[in-house]
């Protein structure tokens, strides 16, 4: 967008309210932190879904135990992960 100033001159400015970094570089969706949260937590809750499946239960506890280890293990890990 291009504006210009009562002294003859004009600037430029990015529609996105000048982003940080230049050209060629974009923003990552999640910080790194949040992304090793996440899928730690996506790690422990499969894992712990899969031994519940194992162990002779049906289904859908399974995947309930699973979500729920997935639900816990983000939190102690938002909670101890770094700051």
């Amino acid at each position: 967008m291009c504006t210009s100033h009562g002294d003859g001159t004009s600037s430029s400015s990015s529609p996105s309210g000048g982003e940080k970094g230049g050209e060629g570089t974009s923003a990552s969706l999640l910080p790194p932190r949040s992304a090793f949260v996440l899928f730690a937590g996506m790690v422990v809750g499969s894992l712990l879904g899969v031994l519940t499946f194992m162990t002779g239960n049906e289904v859908a506890p399974a995947v309930a135990a699973g979500f729920t280890a997935f639900g816990v293990a983000v939190a102690w890990l938002h909670k101890h992960v770094g700051s």
